[in-house]
């Protein structure tokens, strides 16, 4: 239990690093000096992930091997540079504090579903499996279980038409359609409305999707998206049976 030490080593070898993907202490050193020198706020990331690590010494908590943030470690970087920029005013004084979104509201602003997780967990593996990570690579270092990392191999591998990101999202969501999770299936489309908002199909497939739970009032907003996108007959179909009167016993909670 000697952190301290542990950090310090840990310090000492990545500025010794041979294969040089991290920056040395003496570049945040002079980073730092600099914002000194200017007058500029210095955003210490570096502590920051250091707080929200066990021990201090960064790891999988927040990085995906050695370089890379995680989804967690993304948001604490966003976090971090935001709070910078709400203390020094650099967007004046006005900052609407109560605004500001919890960890689970702002990661329901992009949607990052568990395929999406799964699909970075494989590329790490596989990338770990090799080196300079490992001298001794291991013959399957990535066994998928669930479907969602079951999905994420096939579009790995580009197998059958699973072939993009956007098929794959399509098809384990129309694989939760037919196990009856309609709430997994919508998380999926969802993240396909917000990486393509100027393509109807993802507005379309969440308005259906809501009609079929029999809950109107949800695929209203979807479907008046998708005609705002792009009208068409299949839209206003489904727009005008989502606005008829429904009975409230047959509307799910």
């Amino acid at each position: 239990h000697r952190e301290d030490q542990a950090l310090v080593a840990y310090d000492r070898a990545r500025d010794l690093d041979g294969l040089r993907f991290r920056a040395p202490s003496a570049l945040n050193q002079a980073i730092a000096e600099v914002c000194r020198s200017e007058n500029v706020p210095f955003v210490d990331v570096v502590s920051a992930f250091r707080k929200a690590s066990p021990g201090g010494i960064l790891g999988h908590t927040l990085l995906m091997e050695h370089v890379h943030p995680n989804a967690d470690g993304y948001r604490l970087l966003a976090q971090t540079f935001g709070d910078a920029l709400r203390d020094s005013h650099a967007l004046g004084t006005d900052w609407p504090t109560e605004r500001e979104p919890t960890a689970a509201q702002a990661d329901s602003l992009y949607e990052l579903t568990p395929m999406d997780r799964a699909t970075g967990a494989l590329r790490i593996a596989l990338l770990k499996n090799d080196w300079p990570f490992t001298s001794m690579p291991v013959a399957q270092p990535y066994t998928p279980r669930t479907p969602a990392e079951q999905m994420a191999w096939a579009l790995y591998h580009r197998e059958g038409e699973i072939t993009t990101w956007e098929r794959a999202h399509v098809g384990l969501a129309e694989q939760y359609v037919t196990a009856g999770r309609l709430d997994l299936a919508a998380a999926e489309y969802r993240t396909l409305a917000l990486a393509y908002p100027t393509s109807v199909s993802p507005f379309l497939r969440l308005g259906q999707l809501y009609l079929q739970a029999h809950q109107p009032g949800r695929a209203l907003p979807w479907l008046a998206r998708a005609q705002a996108v792009e009208p068409t007959t299949q839209g206003t179909a489904m727009l005008e049976l989502a606005r008829q009167p429904v009975d409230s016993a047959a509307v799910r909670p």
